[in-house]
């Protein structure tokens, strides 16, 4: 029978030979799975950047797929998948048999992972050797025994293993090869029409060298047209974030430029108040003092002189009517009668 990824999903023979690839991010950048000598199948193709995990649960002497390959972009979103993965190993139990690989890469350039995450999958998983950027990786786990191994950029790595769940320990590692790919082979040439007349054999020309044969020393399965295909789709989330980071950049500076405008604007305007207040002022203190130089000195207690006093009348104070006298003596005194002319001669 056959699964949702193309992996077979059981095997009744046991001991089971399991089979692992893991391509660099030059050499094809996939992850495949092979088990009993069967075909190996691409689980996860060059486009899908990050982890894959695939389970495998044990049902009598044999395994069944759990679901799809689950994938952990730690390559696009670091700080949430690599806190997943961690979930996602702790949650499988001992009797699962669980395989993790690296397809494209698992990592961002010099960026390291975190010391969180690195503790943990050696201390909870026994994985002392984690991918670097754009190589090679792939693990399998199962009762609490894991196998682990790491490969580089230009490389395919392939690890085979024994699998017995009555023995101790379960997984015994068998080869590991590390080689480049298979370069694909040039199609023949169409053979020329022969030429009327011509019925004479053409004999082989014995002095040509024959093509060397490429080195290499794994023969990969041409089964999936993915594995050629470029990380357009791995590397799209960066440049999503990039275009979002400069959109939100300029958002930003706008709202900043707008904010300042607003303040620069309420500065003058306040400036330009208290120019105006100013200027009253000046003009109603000037007008203030050429009305004062209109209007004089003002008379104070130096400037002002006393009233001429009354001369004193005898038999009292200066200036005050005597008490007792008649009212016709303080008045103007009459004038002298005219003087009397004498008769007129007769």
């Amino acid at each position: 029978s056959s699964s949702r990824q193309g992996v077979p999903s059981t095997w009744v023979a046991m001991p089971i030979a399991v089979r692992l690839e893991s391509a660099g991010y030059n050499a094809g950048g996939f992850v495949k799975l092979g088990f009993n000598g069967g075909d190996v199948n691409t689980i996860m193709p060059k486009n899908a950047a990050g982890f894959g995990v695939i389970v495998f649960k044990a049902k009598g002497d044999t395994f069944v797929q759990d679901g799809a390959v689950k994938k952990f972009d730690t390559y696009g979103n670091p700080e949430v998948n690599q806190g997943k993965l961690l979930a996602e190993l702790g949650a499988r139990s001992d009797a699962e048999l669980v395989v993790v690989g690296v397809s494209n890469t698992a990592r961002k350039g010099a960026r390291m992972f975190d010391d969180s995450f690195v503790s943990d999958m050696e201390t909870k998983f026994q994985v002392t050797t984690l991918p670097q950027y754009r190589n090679a990786w792939v693990m399998i786990r199962y009762k609490g025994q894991t196998l682990h191994w790491g490969g580089n950029t230009d490389q395919v790595l392939v690890a085979n293993l024994t699998l017995d769940p009555s023995a101790d320990p379960p997984m015994v590692a068998g080869a590991v090869e590390l080689g480049k790919p298979m370069p694909a082979q040039p199609k023949p040439a169409a053979a020329k029409p022969k030429a009327a007349g011509d019925s004479k054999p053409k004999t082989p020309d014995t002095k040509t060298k024959p093509k060397p044969k490429p080195k290499a020393s794994v023969q990969l399965n041409s089964d999936s047209s993915s594995e050629d295909s470029d990380d357009s789709s791995s590397e799209a989330p960066a440049k999503r974030r990039k275009v979002e980071e400069k959109k939100k950049e300029k958002k930003a500076k706008k709202e900043k430029k707008v904010k300042k405008d607003k303040k620069d604007k309420k500065e003058k305007k306040q400036k330009k108040e208290e120019r105006r207040l100013a200027a009253r002022l000046e003009k109603d203190s000037r007008r203030a003092e050429v009305v004062n130089a209109l209007a004089g000195p003002r008379p104070t207690a130096a400037n002002v002189t006393s009233a001429p006093q009354r001369p004193a009348v005898p038999g009292g104070q200066p200036g005050a009517p005597r008490v007792g006298l008649p009212l016709r003596q303080l008045s103007t005194p009459a004038p002298p009668p005219p003087p009397q002319r004498g008769p007129m001669p007769g």
